[in-house]
């Protein structure tokens, strides 16, 4: 009743389940239920169980396969807790509702400078600890964190599911509770500067939701593999001046994901309309592969990395000539202040 079986594997993160006793062969599997494994179980006990485990599995220079040990686990660790928090929106549970919180390593909750807040949505079918176990969005922070590519963040992970009202109504709740009580438990910036939001398919038309119609509650937003939540060529929503003063609009997904089309729109609505984002597409289809690439991309390249640039012409211009004054601050609260010339 013992067996094994060895095969190659591009390297990165999967996730996996069993089976057991199973009496249907897959891929039906129907009426069983996937249970994870029980060397390599969820982090949480409480909130929405993830009923899979996951492994990472690392390049193999005989194979020739990409590095993704940024989506490995690193020895110094921030922690993940999940919680829940008031709601009267949500349905279940009544009157509350989960969220899981990452910590970064050496959180410290008096630290002088509050810590920006990165705020992730699953897509269908998921939960809020979906970005931490299928997702590894601990793990990219932390390799992120330890490379000195990131600053320290604390990063806050939905569950739409059980919140009454749709997509406006899971904004409705993001904005009237969970944010209010992210700021109220954590050493959070209450700035819109250093929050961010990020979400996934059916949480990547949220995020659109919250772009286009709550535009100023975050500084950056994240698209990937959206599902939807974009105005229509003739809506109003494309003139909100608010859309241009953003400190980043990411759209990512893959070439061969079944709802590319969405992203298309998008891309070339923002185009029509000249408001400024940077595109992130891959190879790959409706997966956890994307995601965990845009992730990272998101926080290593745009999150909380935001300077603005004023000059200044002085002087009479005799001969043509003036001197010029020119200053970069940072528009997000990051530890070290950026300078340029």
């Amino acid at each position: 009743g013992v067996w094994s079986w060895t095969t190659p594997m591009p390297s990165g993160v999967y996730t996996y389940s069993f089976f057991r006793n199973c009496p249907n062969p897959m891929p039906s599997v129907s009426g069983c239920v996937a249970i994870s494994d029980p060397g390599s179980p969820p982090w949480n006990t409480s909130g929405a169980i993830e009923p899979t485990s996951q492994v990472y599995v690392p390049s193999d220079p005989a194979f020739g396969t990409i590095d993704y040990s940024w989506q490995a686990a690193n020895p110094v660790k921030g922690a993940l807790v999940d919680v829940t928090y008031p709601s009267p929106q949500s349905t279940n549970p009544p009157g509350s509702h989960y969220l899981a919180v990452y910590t970064p390593p050496g959180y410290d909750p008096n630290r002088a400078l509050p810590y920006p807040t990165l705020y992730l949505s699953h897509g269908a079918g998921g939960n809020e600890v979906d970005w931490s176990t299928q997702g590894v969005a601990g793990n990219i922070i932390d390799n992120l964190l330890a490379s000195g590519r990131v600053q320290p963040m604390v990063v806050v992970m939905t569950n739409f599911n059980g919140i009454s009202g749709g997509n406006t109504g899971y904004a409705t709740d993001v904005i009237q509770n969970v944010i209010p009580y992210v700021e109220a438990n954590y050493r959070v910036s209450n700035l819109p500067a250093d929050r961010a939001f990020a979400g996934l398919s059916a949480g990547g038309a949220r995020a659109n939701t919250l772009l286009f119609n709550y535009t100023t509650t975050f500084g950056a937003y994240s698209a990937m593999s959206n599902a939807g939540g974009v105005p229509t060529a003739s809506s109003a929503l494309w003139q909100n001046p608010d859309l241009r003063t953003r400190l980043g609009i990411h759209i990512g997904c893959g070439y061969q994901d079944f709802i590319w089309s969405s992203t298309l729109n998008e891309m070339n609505l923002l185009t029509a309309n000249n408001i400024p984002f940077v595109s992130d597409l891959m190879h790959g289809g409706h997966a956890w592969y994307v995601w965990r690439i845009l992730l990272r991309d998101f926080a290593d390249t745009m999150a909380f990395k935001h300077t603005t640039t004023t000059v200044t012409r002085e002087g009479s211009g005799d001969r043509g000539l003036y001197d010029f004054t020119i200053a970069v601050k940072a528009s997000t609260t990051e530890p070290a202040v950026p300078s340029g010339t």
